[in-house]
């Protein structure tokens, strides 16, 4: 991967990240504070586990017949998406695939794994196109 490429992904610790056992709301509430419309779910060893996203919310509110103080407290393991796509880090990943990727199968944000399946970052498409 080039040094240009990997300035793009933003690093743990700057993007949403959640363990299995938060709720909706605090999804919500990372979402909201880094401004970025998806959250990583990981177990305790930081393997990816799932994603939610802006999308997800937005689905909810449209199917589930329930009051919104009980989604919010909901575990964001009933709603988040358990196969979440990903990228594994290595040095054939390009910003030209990883565009064309997001744009066929529109998504704005990607998360990265290592080779140990450990989550690493998150490419947002704004990232791509602005950087």
């Amino acid at each position: 991967m080039s040094v240009e490429f990997e300035k793009i992904i933003i690093k743990l610790g700057d993007f949403p990240v959640l363990t299995e056992n938060a709720t909706v709301y605090d999804a919500i509430s990372l979402m909201n504070f880094h401004k970025i419309g998806a959250v990583c779910i990981t177990n305790k060893n930081l393997n990816l586990t799932g994603i939610f996203t802006d999308g997800d919310l937005r689905r909810i509110f449209l199917k589930i017949q329930k009051p919104l103080s009980a989604i919010l407290i909901d575990d964001i393991t009933n709603y988040m998406n358990k196969k979440p796509q990903f990228f594994l880090i290595n040095n054939k990943l390009t910003k030209e695939k990883v565009v064309t990727y997001m744009k066929k199968n529109k998504i704005w944000d990607v998360p990265i794994i290592d080779q140990n399946d450990k989550l690493y970052g998150i490419i947002h498409l704004h990232n791509l196109i602005d950087g």
